[in-house]
């Protein structure tokens, strides 16, 4: 995949009977299978630093306070809004874990916060 503008070159067997002209453009639905089930994150919580690093803030529960903690992961694929997360998962990342969607971009780990509850983003299952 191209980072700068999100594309990539997809090679298609067509049957015989497809009339298509060289360059032109097509619209397609590429349907992506796996085996394995994935951790996913929405779009909106995962942060892209200038450096290459990706990371997602998470809602730390402790001495009575809700702290922010940033977590780097690595990307997998995207779909619809959400992104999966590759790798290895830990304690700090896991299914059930509040990630934080919005005013992540001004974080500083330890910051505490007073969550608002949304429906913006429904679990997928």
């Amino acid at each position: 995949m191209n980072p700068s503008d999100r594309t990539f070159l997809v090679r298609l067997e067509l049957q015989d009977n497809t009339a298509l002209t060289v360059g032109a453009a097509v619209d397609a639905v590429i349907e992506l299978r796996s085996d394995q089930r994935q951790l996913t994150v929405p779009q909106d919580a995962v942060i892209r630093y200038s450096d290459g690093r990706t990371a997602v803030w998470i809602v730390d529960e402790g001495d009575g306070e809700l702290r922010a903690r940033e977590i780097l992961v690595e990307l997998g694929e995207s779909f619809n809004g959400w992104v999966a997360i590759d790798g290895e998962l830990t304690d700090s990342l896991a299914e059930g874990t509040d990630v934080i969607v919005r005013g992540n971009e001004s974080l500083t780990s330890g910051d505490v916060l007073q969550p608002q509850t949304s429906t913006d983003y429904e679990v997928q299952q």
